[in-house]
């Protein structure tokens, strides 16, 4: 979900520059969608506290600053599952 959400919201910035910005604004809700839901299910899975999960996601509404919140996000549940054992991919852990 994180990958998805960088993606979408890189896109979001292409599509307001390059079509017309209802269009990017568009785009860039459902990256804000999915990247609110993404950060959720990952601090959850992490035991963050409620204060640091409502920084990242007050990060999410600043454009450019999402795309750092999600990256740090991703890096961190890719920490955690490899210390756990995991191997991690791209697109998250495998043989899950």
């Amino acid at each position: 979900m994180m990958i998805v959400a960088i993606g979408v919201n890189a896109a979001a910035y292409v599509v307001s520059s390059s079509m017309s910005p209802v269009a990017g604004l568009l785009v860039g809700l459902v990256a804000l969608v999915a990247a609110v839901i993404g950060v959720l299910r990952v601090t959850g899975s992490l035991d963050y506290s409620t204060p640091r999960k409502a920084i990242y996601v007050a990060g999410l509404l600043i454009p450019l600053i999402a795309i750092v919140v999600l990256a740090v996000v991703s890096s961190e549940a890719t920490k955690a599952l490899r210390a756990n054992g995991y191997e991690v991919g791209f697109f998250g852990a495998k043989g899950v």
